[in-house]
């Protein structure tokens, strides 16, 4: 019942995870693919979905986000992940090229200060943003540190 859900003053409580889902549909209006991602990785086994695309042959290489890649690694696993979102086999598919394409391009930010993207980089600091509230550490420290302007250096 609304009321057994509401503390003083009627404001009903919500979770953070809730909270930040009603946010964003109403800030952002339209579904962006980021909020399909955002919302796979928010389900019970979000986190462990997330781990199973990190150990696909593609995105392995980006392991656990410290170690050093090559930028014509990252952008190798960047256009890995467009094809799979040009012409995805399954919504999982589609789910980890939209994952690869940031990760690589968050990497690529994080580790030599370039946006491998044809996308403003302003972009993609608010998608890396919403992503970094979704993904477990040390992803989230990662994505939360490169959507901050000022701390990259990507151009």
């Amino acid at each position: 019942m609304i009321h057994d859900q509401c503390i003083s003053g009627g404001v009903p409580q919500f979770d953070a995870s809730r909270a930040s889902q009603l946010l964003r549909l109403g800030i952002a209006g339209p579904n962006r693919p980021i909020d399909d991602l955002i919302a796979r990785l928010e389900q019970p086994d979000g986190w462990e979905w997330f781990a199973t695309q990190l150990r696909t042959k593609e995105l392995s290489v980006l392991a656990d986000g410290t170690t050093p890649l090559d930028p014509v690694c990252l952008s190798g696993v960047k256009e890995v992940s467009k094809k799979w979102l040009g012409r995805p086999a399954s919504v999982d598919e589609r789910l980890r090229g939209i994952l690869g394409y940031f990760l690589s391009v968050a990497l690529a930010m994080k580790q030599h200060g370039t946006n491998i993207s044809s996308r403003p980089i302003e972009d993609i600091y608010g998608v890396l943003s919403d992503l970094a509230t979704a993904v477990p550490d040390p992803w989230q420290t990662l994505l939360g540190g490169v959507s901050l302007p000022g701390q990259s250096s990507a151009r």
